[in-house]
């Protein structure tokens, strides 16, 4: 899924999955109004809402947790807290 998402070296994306499905936001290293966009939706769904991201590793599977925004990241998956009970 995450593996057929074509990066430059310039270019990052968020993959957020939620009940609406895969939406994905992608940015311009090089373009800083792009980068403030990204930020500012990872901000919204990871610090205000409590989604969990991911830094997506080699071969589309998951690496490490991520806390804030990094625009060097490349791929990072945002999934919405698990209902628990």
């Amino acid at each position: 899924m995450f593996d057929t998402i074509e990066l430059s070296e310039d270019e990052g994306c968020l993959c957020i999955l939620n009940g609406k499905g895969d939406t994905r936001i992608k940015w311009n290293k090089k373009k800083v109004n792009e980068i403030e966009e990204a930020e500012k939706m990872f901000n919204l769904l990871v610090k205000e809402k409590g989604f969990l991201a991911f830094s997506v590793g080699r071969f589309g599977r998951k690496g490490e947790s991520v806390t804030e925004f990094n625009s060097d990241l490349g791929k990072v998956i945002i999934m919405a807290p698990l209902a628990g009970g």
